[in-house]
């Protein structure tokens, strides 16, 4: 971010002196202006259409870095959600 008051649809606070990276972040199209600093930024922060969002390819995307998949597609044609998953703890 710059010193100017600016947003984007990604939100978070980067640490003076932290080594931080934005990946695999989504919004919707058309709810502002950009993902970062109002601007789109490939593979850190796209805009998806509604129609992109409920696909099943989507769905894989978000969930390709993580170890075990925790997005799922909704069965009622709305947007992906998070899955719910308990474990055990001894």
């Amino acid at each position: 971010m710059t010193d100017q008051n600016r947003s984007g649809s990604i939100a978070g606070i980067e640490a003076v002196g932290a080594n931080v990276t934005i990946k695999n972040c989504y919004y919707l199209q058309g709810t502002c202006e950009g993902g970062i600093n109002l601007e789109e930024v490939e593979d850190q922060a796209e805009a998806k259409s509604e129609a992109e969002m409920k696909e099943e390819s989507f769905v894989d995307t978000l969930n390709k870095e993580n170890e075990s998949p925790i997005w799922k597609k909704d069965k009622n044609g709305r947007l992906p959600s998070i899955k719910i998953i308990f474990e055990r703890f001894f």
